[in-house]
């Protein structure tokens, strides 16, 4: 008798799991993870540079992402000014980019 039982709780703990529904997996959009927001090149397209939503917050974070593979990384708040623009302003020989951050100029 005991070891029908055994069985049978056995084989209710292995159950299914029940099918999400998109109501419930879009009720929350943080519980699938955060999509990209906006994406572009560093000015030697040597890497992506990228804006996650932090999870539970409004806050988004910049994140960095070798094109050579490797492991993407959260930019500092110390490296906040190495970050480059989505739509720079290039020169005529496409030397030089130029774009506006927080009402200051930038020349690279």
């Amino acid at each position: 008798m005991s070891l029908l039982l055994l069985a049978a709780l056995g084989g209710a703990a292995h159950a299914a799991p029940t099918p999400i529904t998109i109501e419930q997996a879009m009720a929350d959009p943080d519980w699938i993870g955060p999509p990209v927001e906006s994406a572009w090149w560093s000015w030697n397209s040597q890497q992506v540079e990228y804006q996650l939503k932090r999870t539970g917050s409004p806050v988004r974070d910049t994140f960095r992402q070798p094109v050579a593979g490797g492991v993407a990384a959260q930019v500092g708040d110390d490296q906040r000014g190495t970050l480059d623009v989505d739509s720079p302003v290039y020169d005529s020989a496409r030397q030089r980019s130029a774009f506006v951050r927080t009402g200051d100029v930038f020349v690279r």
